[in-house]
């Protein structure tokens, strides 16, 4: 009981009204009443049908659960449970996005609207497209990759793929297109036109993955759909100075360079940019 203690929030019920008690992926333990979570979500009341157990372990940290167990008591979401002050990293949108999940699971139609919102509007109000990485790729950890929210986050990072990939504050705040898994940064770079940008993911993803088979399957799949003719001179320039690597060897370096050097439409990075073609 003392442990409860600990967890209970202010404006909750006594721990007399407590029956059950969900446990974090983070072993974080909340306590709550069944009957609150009833009145609330189908899919609890399903859950607690066996009136025995009073113990359950769901897979979203404590700090999650406590957000949406506090709504049901007292009828608001209250974020502050999660971080104090704005959003400024990519693990507290992350915290966000594991809100609107937990909510959508347990069809809870009203906390789900309003994390929509509100990560919505802190995206593209505020222009903070640098965490648009970061929602995508708890989405798909989520098995959320489908629908009108993940459809709006997939198609900034092809429209603004530079903010959205490479982000400004990447040191400070976020890292961008290293947190996506690698068939999720596939699909995104076989839609973009700047192939640029391409080539920096794809060399930062070279750079920060452990290079598993799977891995290194799917980037090296997606190098070979970048058209390295279709970069300026001077980026193809210090591309070779920066030396060749697995996913973008010497030769096709020296192939690209030869053909915009007899280009001169290509030298100046006037060539057309057609959509590649996911293969996978």
């Amino acid at each position: 009981m003392e442990e409860w203690k600990k967890n209970q929030k202010k404006s909750r019920k006594s721990e007399q009204d407590w029956d059950v008690v969900l446990i974090g992926s983070d072993d974080v333990q909340v306590p709550c009443s069944k009957q609150t979570l009833r009145t609330h979500s189908p899919v609890f009341k399903k859950m607690f049908m066996n009136k025995e157990q009073d113990c359950f372990n769901l897979e979203y940290p404590g700090a999650v659960i406590e957000v949406v167990v506090n709504y049901g008591y007292v009828g608001k979401v209250e974020l502050d449970l999660l971080q104090s002050g704005a959003v400024s990293t990519d693990d507290e949108v992350r915290s966000l996005v594991q809100v609107l999940s937990f909510s959508r699971r347990f069809e809870m139609p009203d906390v789900a609207k309003y994390m929509e919102k509100k990560i919505g509007k802190f995206v593209f109000q505020k222009k903070e497209f640098g965490f648009v990485c970061a929602i995508l790729s708890e989405l798909w950890n989520q098995g959320e990759n489908e629908g009108p929210f993940w459809d709006l986050f997939f198609k900034i990072s092809i429209r603004k793929p530079e903010e959205c990939l490479l982000p400004k504050q990447e040191a400070q705040c976020n890292k961008g297109a290293v947190v996506l898994h690698p068939r999720l940064l596939v699909d995104i770079l076989a839609q973009i036109d700047d192939q640029i940008v391409a080539v920096k993911c794809l060399q930062k993803w070279e750079q920060t993955s452990k290079q598993e088979d799977e891995i290194s399957k799917n980037l090296m799949n997606a190098a070979k759909r970048v058209d390295l003719k279709q970069l300026a001179y001077p980026q193809l320039t210090k591309l070779f100075e920066n030396g060749a690597s697995s996913l973008f060897p010497m030769e096709r370096l020296l192939e690209a360079l030869l053909h915009v050097g007899n280009n001169p439409k290509a030298e100046t990075g006037q060539t057309s940019h057609p959509t590649c073609k996911s293969g996978l």
